[in-house]
């Protein structure tokens, strides 16, 4: 489970990552007792579904 939602977490950037199997790439901080810390998150995308990711990652980081 992952939330940059939280309180403190800011989302940096959604990607599309071009591969076998492509990936939604998302990153995003999370407050940690002395500062922040970077979390990626890699989703596969299966295939015949990459419109759909980039639809999504639009919508999470307009312009992504």
């Amino acid at each position: 489970f992952y939330s940059w939602a939280a309180t403190g977490c800011s989302l940096l950037s959604v990607a599309i990552v071009d591969g076998e199997p492509s990936l939604l790439v998302v990153d995003y901080e999370q407050p940690q007792r002395y500062g922040t810390q970077p979390v990626a998150v890699r989703v596969p995308i299966p295939q015949g579904e990459e419109k759909a990711a980039r639809q999504i990652a639009e919508s999470l980081c307009p312009g992504a």
